[in-house]
């Protein structure tokens, strides 16, 4: 197994590409054509996990899974009244034992 952890945060040698979502997908999508004999499963929390779908869209090809940890909401749904039709479009699909786990994230 072989971890990327982006090169440059707090890396007193610099950053390795601008902080913003372009950049970091574009150098995480560059990574598995680099080291990766296979495909791989790009994994991310939080901001991170919008880093990894982005960089697997990019590159669908070597991508065998995708694993998103407590992903960001996109801005588009950072407000009261999107949030909460996303909400209902979500729990009409869960079961009623998983929307106490789901809801606290939505609020």
């Amino acid at each position: 197994m072989r971890v990327l952890d982006v090169p440059g945060f707090g890396d007193p040698l610099g950053q390795a590409c601008d902080a913003t979502l372009g950049p970091l997908a574009d150098t995480v999508s560059r990574w598995p054509a680099d080291v990766a004999p296979a495909t791989v499963v790009p994994a991310g929390h939080s901001t991170g996990a919008q880093v990894a779908l982005h960089a697997a869209v990019r590159r669908p090809d070597r991508v065998g899974a995708l694993v998103l940890l407590a992903p960001t909401f996109p801005p588009g749904l950072r407000g009261a009244g999107p949030l909460v039709r996303a909400f209902a479009r979500t729990a009409l699909h869960e079961s009623a034992g998983v929307l106490p786990a789901v809801l606290p994230s939505y609020v």
